[in-house]
Protein backbone atom coordinates (compact mmCIF):
# COMPACT_ATOMS: atom_id res chain seq x y z
CA UNK A 1 0.00 0.00 0.00
CA UNK A 2 1.32 3.43 -0.93
CA UNK A 3 2.62 5.53 1.93
CA UNK A 4 1.08 9.00 2.03
CA UNK A 5 3.42 11.82 3.04
CA UNK A 6 2.34 15.13 4.53
CA UNK A 7 2.51 18.26 2.46
CA UNK A 8 1.28 21.78 2.88
CA UNK A 9 -0.83 23.64 0.35
CA UNK A 10 -2.27 27.11 0.25
CA UNK A 11 -5.80 27.77 1.40
CA UNK A 12 -8.52 27.71 -1.24
CA UNK A 13 -11.43 30.09 -1.70
CA UNK A 14 -13.70 27.44 -0.19
CA UNK A 15 -11.56 27.28 2.95
CA UNK A 16 -11.72 31.05 3.33
CA UNK A 17 -15.50 30.92 2.86
CA UNK A 18 -15.69 28.27 5.56
CA UNK A 19 -13.60 30.43 7.88
CA UNK A 20 -16.00 33.35 7.31
CA UNK A 21 -19.00 31.14 8.10
CA UNK A 22 -17.40 29.90 11.32
CA UNK A 23 -16.12 33.25 12.53
CA UNK A 24 -18.55 35.74 11.00
CA UNK A 25 -18.93 37.26 14.45
CA UNK A 26 -15.30 38.47 14.26
CA UNK A 27 -16.12 40.51 11.15
CA UNK A 28 -19.33 41.77 12.78
CA UNK A 29 -17.43 42.78 15.92
CA UNK A 30 -14.83 44.57 13.81
CA UNK A 31 -17.55 46.44 11.89
CA UNK A 32 -19.25 47.52 15.12
CA UNK A 33 -15.91 48.64 16.56
CA UNK A 34 -15.09 50.63 13.42
CA UNK A 35 -18.49 52.36 13.43
CA UNK A 36 -18.15 53.12 17.14
CA UNK A 37 -14.76 54.73 16.60
CA UNK A 38 -16.11 56.74 13.67
CA UNK A 39 -19.08 57.93 15.73
CA UNK A 40 -16.77 58.93 18.59
CA UNK A 41 -14.61 60.88 16.15
CA UNK A 42 -17.66 62.71 14.82
CA UNK A 43 -18.58 63.69 18.36
CA UNK A 44 -15.20 65.12 19.36
CA UNK A 45 -13.79 66.35 16.04
CA UNK A 46 -13.98 70.14 15.42
CA UNK A 47 -16.76 71.07 13.01
CA UNK A 48 -16.26 73.25 9.96
CA UNK A 49 -19.25 74.95 8.35
CA UNK A 50 -19.18 76.48 4.86
CA UNK A 51 -21.55 79.14 3.48
CA UNK A 52 -21.51 80.52 -0.07
CA UNK A 53 -22.56 83.85 -1.62
CA UNK A 54 -22.97 84.19 -5.39
CA UNK A 55 -21.97 87.54 -6.94
CA UNK A 56 -22.83 88.67 -10.46
CA UNK A 57 -19.91 90.71 -11.85
CA UNK A 58 -20.84 93.53 -14.28
CA UNK A 59 -18.42 95.28 -16.66
CA UNK A 60 -17.80 98.94 -15.90
CA UNK A 61 -17.78 101.68 -18.54
CA UNK A 62 -17.52 99.57 -21.77
CA UNK A 63 -19.80 97.71 -24.10
CA UNK A 64 -19.50 93.97 -24.22
CA UNK A 65 -21.00 90.90 -25.81
CA UNK A 66 -21.83 87.52 -24.31
CA UNK A 67 -20.01 85.22 -26.74
CA UNK A 68 -18.41 82.16 -25.17
CA UNK A 69 -14.63 82.00 -25.24
CA UNK A 70 -12.86 79.13 -23.46
CA UNK A 71 -15.81 78.26 -21.17
CA UNK A 72 -16.07 81.97 -20.20
CA UNK A 73 -18.45 84.55 -21.60
CA UNK A 74 -16.64 87.31 -23.53
CA UNK A 75 -17.96 90.09 -21.27
CA UNK A 76 -14.85 92.21 -21.02
CA UNK A 77 -14.37 91.07 -17.41
CA UNK A 78 -11.56 88.65 -16.59
CA UNK A 79 -13.27 86.53 -13.95
CA UNK A 80 -10.08 84.64 -13.09
CA UNK A 81 -8.51 87.96 -12.18
CA UNK A 82 -11.60 88.98 -10.24
CA UNK A 83 -11.43 85.69 -8.29
CA UNK A 84 -7.90 86.58 -7.24
CA UNK A 85 -9.04 90.06 -6.20
CA UNK A 86 -11.61 88.51 -3.82
CA UNK A 87 -8.77 87.02 -1.78
CA UNK A 88 -6.60 90.13 -1.99
CA UNK A 89 -5.51 92.08 1.06
CA UNK A 90 -7.72 95.03 0.09
CA UNK A 91 -10.91 92.97 0.05
CA UNK A 92 -9.88 90.94 3.11
CA UNK A 93 -9.29 94.17 5.04
CA UNK A 94 -12.80 95.36 4.20
CA UNK A 95 -14.19 91.95 5.23
CA UNK A 96 -12.26 92.11 8.49
CA UNK A 97 -13.88 95.46 9.27
CA UNK A 98 -17.33 94.05 8.42
CA UNK A 99 -16.75 90.96 10.58
CA UNK A 100 -15.22 92.96 13.45
CA UNK A 101 -12.88 90.06 14.13
CA UNK A 102 -9.46 90.22 15.80
CA UNK A 103 -8.17 87.63 13.36
CA UNK A 104 -5.38 88.92 11.13
CA UNK A 105 -5.93 89.25 7.39
CA UNK A 106 -3.44 86.48 6.56
CA UNK A 107 -5.41 83.96 8.63
CA UNK A 108 -8.80 85.24 7.54
CA UNK A 109 -8.10 84.80 3.84
CA UNK A 110 -7.26 81.10 4.39
CA UNK A 111 -10.95 80.50 5.09
CA UNK A 112 -12.05 81.83 1.67
CA UNK A 113 -12.40 79.90 -1.59
CA UNK A 114 -13.64 81.30 -4.88
CA UNK A 115 -14.78 79.42 -7.96
CA UNK A 116 -16.26 80.52 -11.28
CA UNK A 117 -19.02 78.37 -12.80
CA UNK A 118 -18.33 77.84 -16.53
CA UNK A 119 -20.00 80.17 -19.03
CA UNK A 120 -21.13 82.64 -16.38
CA UNK A 121 -20.24 86.08 -15.00
CA UNK A 122 -20.69 84.77 -11.46
CA UNK A 123 -18.24 84.40 -8.60
CA UNK A 124 -19.10 81.87 -5.89
CA UNK A 125 -17.48 83.09 -2.68
CA UNK A 126 -17.34 80.47 0.09
CA UNK A 127 -16.28 81.05 3.69
CA UNK A 128 -15.41 78.36 6.26
CA UNK A 129 -15.87 78.80 10.00
CA UNK A 130 -16.30 76.69 13.09
CA UNK A 131 -19.94 77.74 13.41
CA UNK A 132 -22.81 78.00 10.97
CA UNK A 133 -23.43 81.66 11.84
CA UNK A 134 -19.76 82.52 11.40
CA UNK A 135 -19.68 80.90 7.95
CA UNK A 136 -22.83 82.76 6.85
CA UNK A 137 -21.58 86.13 8.07
CA UNK A 138 -18.11 85.57 6.63
CA UNK A 139 -19.38 84.75 3.11
CA UNK A 140 -21.62 87.84 3.15
CA UNK A 141 -18.78 90.04 4.45
CA UNK A 142 -16.43 88.98 1.65
CA UNK A 143 -19.14 89.44 -1.01
CA UNK A 144 -19.89 92.97 0.24
CA UNK A 145 -16.20 93.77 0.62
CA UNK A 146 -15.49 92.65 -2.95
CA UNK A 147 -18.32 94.73 -4.43
CA UNK A 148 -17.37 97.80 -2.37
CA UNK A 149 -13.74 97.49 -3.40
CA UNK A 150 -14.70 97.06 -7.06
CA UNK A 151 -17.03 100.10 -6.95
CA UNK A 152 -14.41 102.28 -5.29
CA UNK A 153 -11.71 101.16 -7.72
CA UNK A 154 -13.95 101.90 -10.71
CA UNK A 155 -14.92 105.30 -9.38
CA UNK A 156 -11.27 106.22 -8.77
CA UNK A 157 -10.41 105.12 -12.31
CA UNK A 158 -13.20 107.22 -13.84
CA UNK A 159 -12.21 110.25 -11.74
CA UNK A 160 -8.61 109.90 -12.91
CA UNK A 161 -9.76 109.71 -16.54
CA UNK A 162 -11.92 112.78 -16.05
CA UNK A 163 -9.01 114.76 -14.58
CA UNK A 164 -6.78 113.77 -17.48
CA UNK A 165 -9.38 114.89 -20.01
CA UNK A 166 -9.88 118.20 -18.19
CA UNK A 167 -6.15 118.83 -18.33
CA UNK A 168 -6.03 118.14 -22.06
CA UNK A 169 -9.05 120.41 -22.68
CA UNK A 170 -7.45 123.24 -20.69
CA UNK A 171 -4.21 122.98 -22.70
CA UNK A 172 -6.08 123.16 -26.02
CA UNK A 173 -8.19 126.08 -24.87
CA UNK A 174 -5.05 128.00 -23.88
CA UNK A 175 -3.77 127.64 -27.44
CA UNK A 176 -6.88 129.10 -29.12
CA UNK A 177 -6.08 132.88 -28.71
CA UNK A 178 -2.77 132.64 -30.52
CA UNK A 179 -3.82 130.11 -33.14
CA UNK A 180 -4.30 130.94 -36.84
CA UNK A 181 -7.56 130.33 -38.60
CA UNK A 182 -6.52 126.93 -39.84
CA UNK A 183 -5.04 125.95 -36.45
CA UNK A 184 -8.17 127.13 -34.68
CA UNK A 185 -10.27 124.85 -36.80
CA UNK A 186 -8.13 121.83 -35.80
CA UNK A 187 -8.10 122.82 -32.14
CA UNK A 188 -11.85 123.21 -32.05
CA UNK A 189 -12.30 119.77 -33.58
CA UNK A 190 -9.97 118.23 -30.97
CA UNK A 191 -11.75 120.07 -28.18
CA UNK A 192 -15.08 118.78 -29.40
CA UNK A 193 -13.75 115.20 -29.31
CA UNK A 194 -12.29 115.62 -25.80
CA UNK A 195 -15.49 117.13 -24.49
CA UNK A 196 -17.46 114.27 -25.93
CA UNK A 197 -15.18 111.74 -24.22
CA UNK A 198 -15.33 113.67 -20.95
CA UNK A 199 -19.10 113.76 -21.08
CA UNK A 200 -19.07 110.00 -21.63
CA UNK A 201 -16.72 109.42 -18.66
CA UNK A 202 -18.64 111.76 -16.41
CA UNK A 203 -21.89 110.12 -17.40
CA UNK A 204 -20.67 106.54 -16.84
CA UNK A 205 -22.74 104.75 -14.18
CA UNK A 206 -20.66 102.58 -11.89
CA UNK A 207 -22.38 99.21 -11.38
CA UNK A 208 -19.79 96.69 -10.10
CA UNK A 209 -22.34 93.89 -9.76
CA UNK A 210 -24.66 92.51 -7.14
CA UNK A 211 -25.22 89.59 -4.81
CA UNK A 212 -27.60 87.26 -6.59
CA UNK A 213 -27.59 84.57 -3.91
CA UNK A 214 -27.16 85.45 -0.27
CA UNK A 215 -25.23 83.06 1.95
CA UNK A 216 -27.57 80.71 3.75
CA UNK A 217 -27.14 79.31 7.24
CA UNK A 218 -25.52 75.85 6.79
CA UNK A 219 -27.69 73.05 8.18
CA UNK A 220 -24.81 70.61 8.70
CA UNK A 221 -21.03 70.87 8.88
CA UNK A 222 -19.05 70.38 5.71
CA UNK A 223 -16.25 68.78 7.68
CA UNK A 224 -15.99 66.19 8.98
CA UNK A 225 -18.21 64.47 6.41
CA UNK A 226 -20.37 62.11 8.46
CA UNK A 227 -21.03 59.71 5.59
CA UNK A 228 -17.38 59.53 4.63
CA UNK A 229 -16.21 59.11 8.23
CA UNK A 230 -18.74 56.36 8.97
CA UNK A 231 -17.92 54.55 5.73
CA UNK A 232 -14.21 54.79 6.49
CA UNK A 233 -14.81 53.55 10.03
CA UNK A 234 -16.81 50.61 8.73
CA UNK A 235 -14.10 49.74 6.20
CA UNK A 236 -11.41 50.02 8.89
CA UNK A 237 -13.43 47.82 11.24
CA UNK A 238 -13.99 45.19 8.57
CA UNK A 239 -10.27 45.21 7.76
CA UNK A 240 -9.37 44.74 11.43
CA UNK A 241 -12.01 42.01 11.71
CA UNK A 242 -10.65 40.27 8.63
CA UNK A 243 -7.08 40.38 9.91
CA UNK A 244 -8.23 39.09 13.31
CA UNK A 245 -10.20 36.32 11.63
CA UNK A 246 -7.21 35.19 9.60
CA UNK A 247 -4.96 35.36 12.67
CA UNK A 248 -7.39 33.29 14.73
CA UNK A 249 -7.78 30.81 11.88
CA UNK A 250 -4.01 30.51 11.51
CA UNK A 251 -3.46 30.01 15.22
CA UNK A 252 -6.42 27.66 15.48
CA UNK A 253 -5.07 25.02 13.09
CA UNK A 254 -8.08 22.69 13.41
CA UNK A 255 -9.38 20.57 10.55
CA UNK A 256 -12.77 21.89 9.50
CA UNK A 257 -13.46 19.75 6.42
CA UNK A 258 -11.99 16.85 4.51
CA UNK A 259 -10.78 19.17 1.74
CA UNK A 260 -8.45 20.84 4.27
CA UNK A 261 -7.09 17.45 5.33
CA UNK A 262 -6.21 16.45 1.79
CA UNK A 263 -4.90 19.85 0.74
CA UNK A 264 -3.04 20.95 3.85
CA UNK A 265 -1.88 17.59 5.21
CA UNK A 266 -1.50 15.54 2.04
CA UNK A 267 -3.55 12.67 3.51
CA UNK A 268 -6.06 10.89 1.32
CA UNK A 269 -9.47 10.90 2.98
CA UNK A 270 -10.86 7.39 2.61
CA UNK A 271 -14.33 8.54 3.68
CA UNK A 272 -16.07 11.54 5.16
CA UNK A 273 -18.50 10.07 7.68
CA UNK A 274 -21.85 11.90 7.83
CA UNK A 275 -23.37 13.19 11.04
CA UNK A 276 -23.83 16.23 13.24
CA UNK A 277 -21.34 17.56 15.77
CA UNK A 278 -22.10 16.67 19.41
CA UNK A 279 -24.69 14.09 18.33
CA UNK A 280 -24.35 10.67 19.99
CA UNK A 281 -21.65 8.44 18.53
CA UNK A 282 -23.53 6.04 16.23
CA UNK A 283 -23.33 2.44 15.04
CA UNK A 284 -24.77 2.83 11.56
CA UNK A 285 -27.57 0.63 10.26
CA UNK A 286 -26.95 -1.35 7.03
CA UNK A 287 -27.47 0.62 3.81
CA UNK A 288 -27.45 3.94 5.68
CA UNK A 289 -25.19 6.74 4.39
CA UNK A 290 -22.84 6.12 7.31
CA UNK A 291 -22.61 2.39 6.59
CA UNK A 292 -21.91 3.15 2.92
CA UNK A 293 -19.10 5.51 3.97
CA UNK A 294 -17.45 2.70 5.95
CA UNK A 295 -17.96 0.44 2.97
CA UNK A 296 -15.74 2.90 1.09
CA UNK A 297 -13.11 2.66 3.84
CA UNK A 298 -13.27 -1.13 3.72
CA UNK A 299 -12.89 -1.16 -0.06
CA UNK A 300 -9.87 1.16 0.10
CA UNK A 301 -8.19 -1.01 2.77
CA UNK A 302 -8.89 -4.24 0.90
CA UNK A 303 -7.53 -2.67 -2.28
CA UNK A 304 -4.24 -1.99 -0.53
CA UNK A 305 -3.98 -5.01 1.77
CA UNK A 306 -5.68 -7.60 -0.39
CA UNK A 307 -7.30 -10.70 1.08
CA UNK A 308 -4.30 -11.51 3.23
CA UNK A 309 -4.85 -11.48 7.01
CA UNK A 310 -3.76 -8.16 8.46
CA UNK A 311 -3.64 -6.05 11.58
CA UNK A 312 -4.82 -2.45 11.43
CA UNK A 313 -4.32 0.26 14.08
CA UNK A 314 -7.03 2.89 14.53
CA UNK A 315 -6.35 5.98 16.66
CA UNK A 316 -7.26 9.63 16.93
CA UNK A 317 -4.55 12.27 17.27
CA UNK A 318 -6.36 13.53 20.39
CA UNK A 319 -9.11 12.45 22.77
CA UNK A 320 -12.63 12.06 21.39
CA UNK A 321 -15.24 9.54 20.30
CA UNK A 322 -14.31 9.51 16.62
CA UNK A 323 -11.92 6.55 16.93
CA UNK A 324 -14.69 4.50 18.61
CA UNK A 325 -17.08 5.23 15.74
CA UNK A 326 -14.52 4.35 13.07
CA UNK A 327 -13.21 1.20 14.79
CA UNK A 328 -16.68 -0.20 15.55
CA UNK A 329 -18.26 0.58 12.18
CA UNK A 330 -15.23 -0.55 10.16
CA UNK A 331 -15.14 -3.85 12.10
CA UNK A 332 -18.83 -4.32 11.32
CA UNK A 333 -18.24 -3.53 7.63
CA UNK A 334 -15.43 -6.12 7.40
CA UNK A 335 -17.46 -8.76 9.23
CA UNK A 336 -20.51 -8.21 7.01
CA UNK A 337 -18.25 -8.67 4.00
CA UNK A 338 -17.49 -12.20 5.25
CA UNK A 339 -14.14 -11.60 6.94
CA UNK A 340 -13.69 -12.84 10.48
CA UNK A 341 -12.76 -9.76 12.46
CA UNK A 342 -11.60 -9.13 16.00
CA UNK A 343 -11.73 -5.65 17.52
CA UNK A 344 -9.18 -5.13 20.29
CA UNK A 345 -9.83 -2.13 22.51
CA UNK A 346 -6.63 -0.86 24.10
CA UNK A 347 -8.09 2.33 25.58
CA UNK A 348 -9.91 2.18 28.88
CA UNK A 349 -11.88 5.35 28.05
CA UNK A 350 -13.35 3.79 24.90
CA UNK A 351 -17.14 3.60 24.59
CA UNK A 352 -17.17 0.85 21.95
CA UNK A 353 -18.95 -1.56 24.28
CA UNK A 354 -21.78 0.96 24.62
CA UNK A 355 -22.01 1.24 20.84
CA UNK A 356 -22.59 -2.51 20.62
CA UNK A 357 -24.94 -2.47 23.61
CA UNK A 358 -22.58 -4.71 25.58
CA UNK A 359 -21.88 -4.36 29.32
CA UNK A 360 -18.48 -3.57 30.76
CA UNK A 361 -16.58 -6.80 31.14
CA UNK A 362 -13.11 -8.22 31.70
CA UNK A 363 -10.74 -7.90 28.79
CA UNK A 364 -7.20 -6.96 27.82
CA UNK A 365 -6.23 -5.89 31.35
CA UNK A 366 -7.11 -9.26 32.77
CA UNK A 367 -5.34 -11.07 29.90
CA UNK A 368 -2.11 -9.11 30.47
CA UNK A 369 -2.34 -9.80 34.22
CA UNK A 370 -2.74 -13.53 33.54
CA UNK A 371 -6.26 -13.80 34.95
CA UNK A 372 -7.93 -14.67 31.64
CA UNK A 373 -6.93 -16.30 28.40
CA UNK A 374 -7.40 -14.48 25.13
CA UNK A 375 -10.12 -16.95 24.21
CA UNK A 376 -12.16 -16.30 27.33
CA UNK A 377 -11.71 -12.52 27.16
CA UNK A 378 -12.98 -12.20 23.57
CA UNK A 379 -16.76 -12.10 23.16
CA UNK A 380 -18.95 -12.38 20.11
CA UNK A 381 -20.72 -9.16 19.17
CA UNK A 382 -24.49 -9.77 19.11
CA UNK A 383 -26.22 -9.56 15.73
CA UNK A 384 -22.94 -9.29 13.80
CA UNK A 385 -21.71 -12.64 12.57
CA UNK A 386 -17.95 -13.05 12.44
CA UNK A 387 -17.14 -10.13 14.76
CA UNK A 388 -15.55 -10.49 18.19
CA UNK A 389 -14.70 -7.81 20.74
CA UNK A 390 -11.84 -7.88 23.22
CA UNK A 391 -12.58 -4.99 25.58
CA UNK A 392 -10.03 -2.97 27.50
CA UNK A 393 -11.02 -4.52 30.82
CA UNK A 394 -10.76 -2.87 34.21
CA UNK A 395 -7.85 -0.59 35.13
CA UNK A 396 -5.83 -0.83 31.93
CA UNK A 397 -4.32 2.61 32.49
CA UNK A 398 -3.68 2.19 36.23
CA UNK A 399 -2.71 -1.48 36.51
CA UNK A 400 -0.65 -1.94 33.34
CA UNK A 401 2.42 0.25 33.49
CA UNK A 402 3.75 -0.65 30.05
CA UNK A 403 1.99 -2.65 27.35
CA UNK A 404 5.22 -3.84 25.75
CA UNK A 405 6.62 -5.05 29.07
CA UNK A 406 3.33 -6.66 30.09
CA UNK A 407 3.35 -9.10 27.19
CA UNK A 408 1.19 -7.45 24.54
CA UNK A 409 3.22 -8.95 21.69
CA UNK A 410 2.17 -12.60 22.25
CA UNK A 411 -1.42 -11.46 22.77
CA UNK A 412 -1.37 -9.73 19.38
CA UNK A 413 0.23 -12.78 17.77
CA UNK A 414 -2.48 -15.04 19.21
CA UNK A 415 -5.28 -12.78 18.04
CA UNK A 416 -3.75 -12.38 14.57
CA UNK A 417 -3.73 -16.20 14.16
CA UNK A 418 -7.36 -16.55 15.20
CA UNK A 419 -8.92 -13.93 12.91
CA UNK A 420 -8.60 -12.56 9.40
CA UNK A 421 -8.56 -8.90 10.38
CA UNK A 422 -7.40 -7.61 13.74
CA UNK A 423 -8.43 -4.03 14.41
CA UNK A 424 -6.75 -2.31 17.34
CA UNK A 425 -8.45 0.73 18.87
CA UNK A 426 -5.51 2.48 20.51
CA UNK A 427 -5.19 5.44 22.81
CA UNK A 428 -4.70 8.85 21.10
CA UNK A 429 -1.28 9.68 19.67
CA UNK A 430 -1.07 12.84 21.79
CA UNK A 431 -1.75 10.89 24.99
CA UNK A 432 0.47 7.81 24.76
CA UNK A 433 2.93 5.94 22.58
CA UNK A 434 0.57 2.96 22.33
CA UNK A 435 -0.51 3.79 18.77
CA UNK A 436 3.11 3.74 17.64
CA UNK A 437 3.71 0.48 19.55
CA UNK A 438 0.77 -1.24 17.87
CA UNK A 439 1.93 0.21 14.56
CA UNK A 440 5.07 -1.96 14.80
CA UNK A 441 2.84 -5.06 14.73
CA UNK A 442 0.39 -3.77 12.12
CA UNK A 443 0.43 -3.54 8.35
CA UNK A 444 -1.32 -0.19 8.30
CA UNK A 445 -2.53 2.57 10.58
CA UNK A 446 -5.65 4.68 10.16
CA UNK A 447 -5.81 8.14 11.77
CA UNK A 448 -9.28 9.40 12.70
CA UNK A 449 -9.80 13.15 12.30
CA UNK A 450 -12.71 14.80 14.09
CA UNK A 451 -13.92 17.79 12.08
CA UNK A 452 -13.76 21.00 14.07
CA UNK A 453 -11.84 19.37 16.94
CA UNK A 454 -8.66 17.72 15.67
CA UNK A 455 -5.63 20.01 15.21
CA UNK A 456 -3.54 19.61 12.05
CA UNK A 457 -0.27 19.53 14.01
CA UNK A 458 -1.58 16.57 16.03
CA UNK A 459 -2.40 14.69 12.84
CA UNK A 460 1.06 15.33 11.44
CA UNK A 461 2.64 14.24 14.72
CA UNK A 462 0.66 10.99 14.72
CA UNK A 463 1.55 10.19 11.12
CA UNK A 464 5.19 10.98 11.87
CA UNK A 465 5.18 8.54 14.81
CA UNK A 466 3.90 5.77 12.55
CA UNK A 467 6.37 6.67 9.82
CA UNK A 468 9.23 6.30 12.30
CA UNK A 469 8.37 2.64 12.88
CA UNK A 470 7.64 1.93 9.22
CA UNK A 471 3.85 1.73 9.50
CA UNK A 472 1.92 2.44 6.31
CA UNK A 473 -0.72 5.20 6.54
CA UNK A 474 -3.08 4.68 3.58
CA UNK A 475 -5.18 7.69 4.47
CA UNK A 476 -7.49 9.11 7.10
CA UNK A 477 -11.17 9.01 7.98
CA UNK A 478 -12.92 12.27 8.84
CA UNK A 479 -15.87 12.18 11.24
CA UNK A 480 -17.96 14.83 13.02
CA UNK A 481 -17.03 15.69 16.59
CA UNK A 482 -19.48 13.15 18.05
CA UNK A 483 -20.54 13.14 21.68
CA UNK A 484 -20.80 10.04 23.90
CA UNK A 485 -23.05 7.26 22.57
CA UNK A 486 -26.60 6.88 23.82
CA UNK A 487 -26.86 4.60 26.83
CA UNK A 488 -28.51 1.40 25.62
CA UNK A 489 -29.58 -1.63 27.67
CA UNK A 490 -26.75 -4.19 27.65
CA UNK A 491 -27.26 -7.20 25.48
CA UNK A 492 -26.78 -10.61 27.03
CA UNK A 493 -23.41 -12.18 26.36
CA UNK A 494 -22.91 -15.88 26.94
CA UNK A 495 -19.58 -15.40 28.59
CA UNK A 496 -20.04 -18.34 30.89
CA UNK A 497 -20.49 -20.69 27.95
CA UNK A 498 -16.97 -20.05 26.73
CA UNK A 499 -15.16 -23.38 27.03
CA UNK A 500 -12.20 -23.64 29.32
CA UNK A 501 -9.22 -25.00 27.40
CA UNK A 502 -7.94 -26.67 30.54
CA UNK A 503 -11.15 -28.69 30.88
CA UNK A 504 -11.59 -29.49 27.20
CA UNK A 505 -8.18 -29.43 25.55
CA UNK A 506 -9.44 -31.33 22.55
CA UNK A 507 -11.45 -28.41 21.26
CA UNK A 508 -10.20 -25.38 19.39
CA UNK A 509 -11.08 -22.52 21.74
CA UNK A 510 -11.41 -20.04 18.89
CA UNK A 511 -13.74 -22.06 16.71
CA UNK A 512 -15.88 -23.33 19.58
CA UNK A 513 -16.22 -20.04 21.45
CA UNK A 514 -19.41 -18.06 20.82
CA UNK A 515 -17.27 -14.98 20.66
CA UNK A 516 -14.99 -16.28 17.88
CA UNK A 517 -15.35 -17.24 14.29
CA UNK A 518 -12.78 -19.03 12.16
CA UNK A 519 -11.44 -17.07 9.18
CA UNK A 520 -13.75 -17.49 6.24
CA UNK A 521 -11.33 -16.13 3.69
Amino acid sequence: MEQVSGQHGGATLGEYAGAFRRRWWVLALGAVLGLALAAAFLLVAPKTYVATSSVLVNPIGIEFDSAVDGARTNSGVNLDTEAQIVTSQAVSSRAKVNLQTPEIVGQLVQNVTVDVPPNTNVLRISFAANSAEGAQIGAAAYADGYLSNRRETAEDLLAEQSRALNQQIAELESQLPSATADERTGLETALQTLNTRKASVDGTRVDPGKVISDSLLPKRPASPNAGLVLTSGLAFGLLVGLMSLLLLERRDGRCYDWHTVERRLGLAVLADVPGAAESPAPLFEPRSPGAEAFGQVRNAILSGLGDEPATLVIASPSAGYGADVVAANLAVALARAGYSTTLLVADESSQIADLFGMPATDGLTEVLRGRLTVERAAHRVPDVQGLSLLAAGHGLDSRIEDLEGSGITPVLATLAKQTHFLLIRSRPNDVAADAQLFGRHARAALPVIEIGRTVRDSVQNGVRQWNLVGTTVPGAVTVPAFGPPDSAPPRAIAAQSTPDPAKDPGKDPVSSSPGSTAPTR
